[in-house]
Parts: structure tokens; C-alpha cells; sequence
């Protein structure tokens, strides 16, 4: 009995085993494909349907109205093809597309039908990518006549329900279904509403022609135009089942858009792009485009067609830009902008004959305009002997010289310090010269070297010439000791405390390096110095 039980429950057991083992079989391939497609959804790798016409389930359709399809993204061209579009039921039709829509043409639907039109996942994007499933399009004709208005669009796909003009003689263009016998127009400018068709007046019966000359008449504003579409009653020749009418708004606009094209400085080295302050307006919206009207180069528009842009030109000279303004009716108006480049900086200056060395700590650098376009407007720069711009200036100076020191407030040195009196070594000044517009020539430099003494140490005389040696004079009351020899075991040459140089006679001095030395003291100075200047006798 034990024995019966358990092979029944290991039976039953096995069976589940085996169902279990069915399911985790099977399952994995299901997950796959799931998370296959949920990570292409999240991908984007879908081509997706993202607007039509007409929408699904749509009722009362117009037989007559095309079908677009618009996809999210660009079509394989080589995968449009009749292939994958299928009619149920089967129509005539025809088709054409552009980079992201489908415009599907039926010739002969029926009225009071139900179509199922459907695109095959053969249809692929540019991209590689296909429709998830087949987009299937239900919608149901009407049997009533009906139609569209067109004011001056020639695309069939996008009826306006308002348009601008700006001419009175205005062309009507209609579509219908198969059901219209007779449509008929009139214009008001009273703003009837669609369905008070015993309240429109002048009609004006057109048959089945598909456009309709009109004229506007009066002054600017709005009118409004009606059209009804009518079919025949029960075949006869009543044309007396007619729909409500529809209508359209059309903007009489006759006026320019008022504009300015504004003012703008000259263009130089240091502005060479100067944006527009331009103004223009119209009760109807604008459009803009900047073109060049006249100049020697060529004018750079950035962009071209904004009211506010950003002008620049290639070469020096006067120059006008047209701004041109256009109106939703298509008024137009225009005005000119003039200005000139001037982008060639004048000469750099010329420096004066400038005494270098010198012995004094306040030199004087002079200069001449370079001439060209120059307006005697100068900037400088002062160049220590470390190489540091320690002063700068672009005061208007009118000035064609500079002496150190200067006023203290222009005298400040990166450091904070005092530049004056100038420190021994060499000094360089550089200065560039503006023109009136502003450009800046290229900056001369010129370099003075301040020294305690001349010779300077370590120069070169000739002992056949008499030498001198001066240095820059010292505190009153100071003497003034002086010493030459070949080491630096000097022997007092002499004292003073009335000049500041002292001369040795020509052929006095034997050819080889000395050493020489001054002090200013109250003592008289004892020992070798711990100053002293190199003196090359050749």
C-alpha cells in the first residue's frame, strides 16, 4: 500500500517536474524578444507614425482629400515603394512622397465606405529602422458634398483658414467631393458665422469650375469669403441639398512695414564688427534681408536675414547696406545704412637723436609723428631694465616728448613702487601714435641707458685722446674723491667738491685695464673701495 503511494506521488511528482521544465524552456524566448523590443523603444530604433490626415476612425471623410503620413524621421527612398501600401477594399490610387511623408492619392473611393489602409513594416527609415507592426489607417467616407478652400496656396495639403494680400484681385481655389454638383462663393465683410447661410449675400454660383477670380473691394482690413458646396436631389436637377458653407478669412494689406535701417560707426582694427541698432515693424509680421548696395569689398551679413545682425567688411573705404523689409500681404519697403572701414593703422612714430648714456636719472625721450593718418595721439609704455612694463599710458598726451619723472599719478610701477628718478640701466620707452578713428600704429622703441659715471664700466678709450671722466653730481657739502689705477691698490688722485669730472691728459695712461673710483665723503676714505669701474686703455 506504502509502496503504491509513493510511485503515485513520484508520478505526480514528475509531472510537475516536466511542466516546470516546460515553462522555463519556453519563457526565456519570450523575455528575450520583450527585452529586445523594449531596449529598441528605448533606443529609438522604431520608426514611428507622428501625424496624418485624416486621424483614425475618422467618419465623413472626403473621398476626394489626399492622405499624408508623416514619420519621426527621414525615408529609405528604396523602400517606398506600392509594395507597402495595400487598400481594403481595393481602390485605384496612386502616391508620392517627400523626405518624411507619405501622400497617398485615391481616384475612385466610394462615399458612406469603410477603408483600412495599411503600411507594411517594409517600410524603413534612412536610418535602418522599421515600423514596430504594420500602421493600419480606418476611416470611413462621407456621402455629402464637401470641400476645401484655397486662397492664393498652391499645396493641396495645407488649406488656410486665414491669408494676407495686398492686391484686391485674389484667386479662389476649391477641391470637392464626388458628391458636389455646384459650389457657389460670396464675400462679405461682415463676420458671419458658418452657419447662418440666410444672412449671406450675393452669391455667386460657379458650377463645378475649380477656381474663382474674385476682387476685393474697399480699403484694408479683413473680409471674409464663404463657399457652399451643393449636390443634386435624388438626381434631378434641384440643386437644393446643400451643407452649411465654410469659409475662410482673407487680410486685405496694402500698407509698407515701416523700417530703419539705423546708424553704425566706422569700422576699425580694434571694432571690425559692429552690430546693427536697425528698427522695423507691420501689423502683419516682417521678414528681413540685409544686402549690399554699394563699397569697394565685400560686407559680411551675420546672419543676413536677421533685423539685428552683425556687420563687418574685407576692405577700407564708404560702403551702404540695404535693409529690406517684407509683410505677411507682401508689401515691401527698404532703407540704407552707410558707414565706412577704415582698419589701416597710421605710421609708427620716429624718435628724435636721444643722448645715450647719460648721467642723469630724469632723461627726455623725443619723437615725430610717422605721419600717414596720425592725429599727434600717442599711448606709451616704459620698459625697466628687467624687461617689465612698469608704466603705461593711453592719456589723449598731444605731446611729441616725455621727460622723467613725470607727475607721480602716472608714474606707478607693477610693484607699487615710485619709478623716478629712474634707476641706473637700461631704459626703453615705446610709443605708438592713434589715428582718428582709433587704429594703432605699431609702437617705436627707443632706449636710454642711465649710468652713475662715464665711461661707462667697462668701456674702451683711446690713451692717445685726452680722457675724461665725469659723474653725476652729488649731494652739496660731499667731497668728492677720485682714484685711478691698474689693481685695486689705489692711490688718491684727487678731490673736489666744485665739479663732478675730472681729465686725464692724452698719452698719460699706458695700454692695459684699469680700475678707477669716486666717492662723495666728509672722510678721507681709507682702503680699497667697494666700488669701483672697469677701464680698457687700447
Amino acid at each position: 500500500m506504502e509502496r503504491g503511494m509513493r510511485r503515485s506521488l513520484l508520478r505526480a511528482g514528475a509531472a510537475a517536474l516536466m511542466v516546470f521544465a516546460l515553462v522555463v524552456c519556453s519563457n526565456p524566448i519570450d523575455i528575450a524578444s520583450s527585452v529586445k523590443t523594449d531596449v529598441m523603444i528605448a533606443n529609438n530604433k522604431f520608426l514611428l507614425v507622428k501625424d496624418g490626415a485624416p486621424a483614425k476612425n475618422a467618419t465623413s471623410v472626403n473621398p476626394s482629400d489626399p492622405i499624408w503620413i508623416e514619420f519621426d524621421r527621414e525615408l529609405d527612398q528604396a523602400s517606398v515603394t506600392p509594395q507597402a501600401i495595400t487598400f481594403s477594399p481595393a481602390v485605384a490610387w496612386d502616391f508620392d512622397y517627400s523626405a518624411r511623408t507619405l501622400f497617398i492619392h485615391p481616384t475612385a473611393m466610394e462615399g458612406l465606405t469603410s477603408y483600412t489602409l495599411t503600411v507594411s513594416g517594409s517600410l524603413k527609415g534612412k536610418d535602418g529602422s522599421s515600423l514596430q507592426e504594420s500602421y493600419a489607417l480606418k476611416f470611413r467616407t462621407a456621402d455629402l458634398p464637401s470641400g476645401n478652400i484655397y486662397i492664393n496656396c498652391p499645396d493641396p495639403l495645407h488649406p488656410v483658414s486665414a491669408a494676407y494680400t495686398n492686391s484686391n484681385n485674389v484667386t479662389l481655389t476649391v477641391t470637392y467631393n464626388a458628391a458636389v454638383s455646384d459650389y457657389r462663393y460670396s464675400i462679405d465683410k461682415n463676420d458671419i458665422t458658418d452657419s447662418e447661410d440666410s444672412g449671406i449675400q450675393n452669391w455667386k454660383n460657379k458650377g463645378n469650375q475649380p477656381d474663382a477670380p474674385f476682387s476685393l473691394s474697399g480699403t484694408d482690413g479683413s473680409n471674409k469669403v464663404y463657399v457652399q458646396f451643393r449636390k443634386l436631389n435624388g438626381g434631378g436637377d434641384n440643386l437644393t441639398d446643400a451643407v452649411n458653407p465654410i469659409s475662410a478669412t482673407i487680410i486685405l494689406d496694402t500698407t509698407k512695414p515701416t523700417v530703419s535701417a539705423g546708424t553704425m560707426g566706422t569700422l576699425t582694427t580694434s571694432t571690425p564688427k559692429i552690430p546693427t541698432n536697425a528698427t522695423a515693424s507691420d501689423a502683419n509680421g516682417i521678414t528681413c534681408s540685409w544686402t549690399k548696395a554699394s563699397g569697394p569689398g565685400t560686407i559680411m551679413f551675420d546672419p543676413p536675414n536677421a533685423l539685428k545682425t552683425t556687420i563687418s567688411a574685407d576692405t577700407d573705404g564708404s560702403y551702404s547696406a540695404q535693409l529690406t523689409v517684407t509683410d505677411g500681404a507682401g508689401n515691401t519697403n527698404f532703407s540704407l545704412l552707410t558707414f565706412s572701414r577704415d582698419a589701416t593703422p597710421p605710421i609708427a612714430p620716429v624718435f628724435n637723436s636721444i643722448t645715450t648714456p647719460t648721467l642723469s636719472n630724469t632723461p627726455t625721450w623725443t619723437w615725430t609723428s610717422g605721419g600717414g593718418d596720425g592725429n599727434g595721439v600717442y599711448a606709451f609704455f616704459l620698459v625697466n631694465p628687467k624687461g617689465e612694463r612698469v608704466w603705461k599710458d593711453e592719456v589723449e598726451t598731444k605731446s611729441g616728448t616725455v621727460t622723467f619723472p613725470l607727475d607721480a599719478a602716472y608714474l606707478e610701477m607693477l610693484t607699487s613702487k615710485r619709478i623716478y628718478p629712474l634707476s641706473d640701466g637700461l631704459w626703453t620707452l615705446q610709443v605708438a601714435e592713434t589715428d582718428a578713428v582709433g587704429n594703432l600704429s605699431a609702437y617705436a622703441s627707443c632706449a636710454i641707458r642711465v649710468t652713475p659715471v662715464l665711461p661707462l664700466d667697462g668701456a674702451t678709450v683711446n690713451p692717445k685722446l685726452l680722457i675724461h671722466f665725469e659723474w653725476r653730481p652729488m649731494t652739496e657739502g660731499y667731497g668728492i674723491y677720485y682714484a685711478i689705477a691698474p689693481d685695486t691698490t689705489f692711490a688718491l688722485l684727487g678731490t673736489t667738491d666744485l665739479v663732478n669730472y675730472f681729465n686725464i691728459p692724452a698719452n698719460t695712461l699706458k695700454l692695459g685695464e684699469y680700475h678707477w673710483y669716486v666717492r662723495g665723503t666728509t672722510v678721507l676714505p681709507a682702503g680699497a673701495p667697494k666700488t669701483y669701474f672697469t677701464l680698457k686703455v687700447r
